[in-house]
């Protein structure tokens, strides 16, 4: 995957959990994201949620290859044994600002 493509769909699915987040903590009586106007209106404290997930991709001779994505202690992906095997691993940091009710 190129670079661009792989930073593209990273955002987009970035924005697509803020947004999916934002709808379900309107109920709730939480704010992710608020805009500076909102956030000198009330007596709530801004809080940072902050991301670092890696991304790693791996080919390998004689097992099967995968895409996994590990994000603090929970992991998701593909194993075999082999001897031969090339991967790259990429990492993403990020922080969404959240007010909790």
């Amino acid at each position: 995957m190129k670079l661009s493509t792989f930073i593209s769909e990273t955002l987009k699915e970035i924005v697509d959990g803020v947004k999916d987040a934002q709808n379900y903590t309107k109920e709730h009586g939480a704010v992710i994201n608020p805009d500076k106007g909102f956030i000198g209106s009330n007596d709530k404290p801004t809080q940072e949620v902050n991301f670092e997930v890696a991304v790693t991709t791996e080919s390998a001779s004689g097992a099967e290859g995968g895409i996994a994505v590990f994000t603090g202690v929970f992991g998701v992906g593909t194993k075999g044994k082999t001897a031969n095997s090339d991967g790259t691993v990429s990492k993403i940091k990020f922080t969404v600002p959240i007010q909790l009710p």
